[in-house]
């Protein structure tokens, strides 16, 4: 999927491209239910213990070299502390949380302040826990 934002023609804009690819796709054969049971996404405890040569060794397609530069300017940008604010600030406006450790999400911001007739203004604060406090399943 490739998409081409620009605000006027001729002009710069944002070009994005997703590309997905499956391996050893088998389809029409039924799985047992418990396949279906549990997170949506499982990460072995293992993958971050593998080499930057294993992933390559590994990728279905290789990366092209804007697409390596992409990746190592992505790297160092993050290091950037202004950026990094910046990031945490624009999460907390459009997500309305803030991760405050590992454990804990502070938000939801919408309802830090409010206003009714018989209190009148109000601060409040709230948070939750994250996945990496507890793994239950919800479900």
């Amino acid at each position: 999927m490739s998409a081409d934002f620009g605000l006027t023609k001729g002009k710069m804009g944002i070009f994005g491209q997703r590309i997905v690819s499956y391996r050893d796709f088998i389809i029409n054969k039924p799985r047992p239910e418990q396949d279906y049971r549990g997170d949506l996404i499982v990460i072995s405890d293992s993958a971050s213990l593998l080499t930057d040569e294993y992933w390559i060794k590994n990728r279905h397609t290789q990366l092209s070299k804007s697409e390596k530069g992409v990746y190592a300017t992505i790297d160092s940008v993050k290091k950037i502390p202004a950026f990094k604010r910046s990031m945490d600030v624009l999460v907390l406006l459009f997500a309305g949380y803030k991760t405050i450790t590992p454990y804990f999400d502070m938000g939801p911001l919408s309802t830090f302040i409010g206003f009714n007739p018989v209190e009148g203004f109000r601060l409040r604060f709230g948070g939750g826990t994250t996945n990496a406090f507890s793994k239950k399943n919800c479900v």
